[in-house]
């Protein structure tokens, strides 16, 4: 509902009379008090840069380790509780391979019915947003200055260099385009998210222990003995 003011005063006959008169505010701020809601810095360069780099790696085609996780997906499609090796035709028990993480893919895929490529392909989004949205609560955390996560991310992604290397961990911008759908990028982004909460946790101040005192409070003194 538009957001109203009343004015007051008519005079007449030398006397003031209050009268209500309805003013209609217009606009999309009228019921935030006039303040307009604006992204900051990092969610207007954070956005673009994960429409760009969400398009560069569904236009890259995958190689390399991609094929041994989409492996993986399939080997959980075709038996979740008892999956065989994803590189050869044997038993899968104790295999480093069947994280959570490939577990959770490999209950979607059953779900949906796709294949092991296009789980990786779908999986690159999701790891990619929490990535950003863990090193940008991690910077906050750090330090309340708005343009900081933008430079956090500049350096993440720059300072590796323009080498690609499609292996797990490497996050510089030509090596994104291969491997955002790997556990690893997943990994990275819940670290960047662990650290940000325990940072916000330490900077709570605790609460006073049960048997702690104030100062300057301390037990009342015993009364003196009654004469007998």
């Amino acid at each position: 509902m538009p957001q109203t003011h009343t004015d007051s005063t008519t005079r007449t006959a030398g006397t003031s009379v209050g009268v209500l008169v309805r003013r209609t505010v217009r606009g999309a701020s009228a019921l935030r008090g006039g303040r307009s809601w604006r992204p900051t810095p990092y969610q207007v360069f954070g956005f673009a840069f994960f429409l760009v780099m969400s398009l560069a790696y569904w236009a890259v085609p995958l190689c390399c380790d991609a094929g041994q996780h989409a492996a993986v997906v399939e080997r959980l499609k075709a038996g979740l509780l008892h999956p065989r090796h994803p590189m050869a035709d044997l038993p899968g028990a104790g295999s480093p391979y069947y994280s959570p993480y490939a577990v959770a893919q490999g209950v979607f895929a059953r779900l949906t019915g796709l294949g092991g490529w296009e789980v990786v392909r779908l999986a690159g989004a999701l790891n990619l947003l929490v990535l950003l949205t863990g090193l940008g609560r991690l910077v906050r955390v750090l330090t309340p200055r708005p343009w900081a996560p933008v430079l956090a991310l500049g350096a993440m992604t720059l300072l590796w260099g323009t080498e690609r290397a499609w292996w797990s961990g490497y996050l510089n911008l030509m090596s994104m385009t291969g491997n955002l759908g790997y556990p690893s990028a997943f990994a990275i982004g819940l670290t960047f998210w662990a650290w940000a909460l325990t940072g916000a946790r330490a900077r709570v101040p605790t609460r006073r222990g049960a048997g702690h005192r104030r100062p300057g409070r301390g037990r009342r003194a015993a009364p003196p003995p009654r004469p007998l």
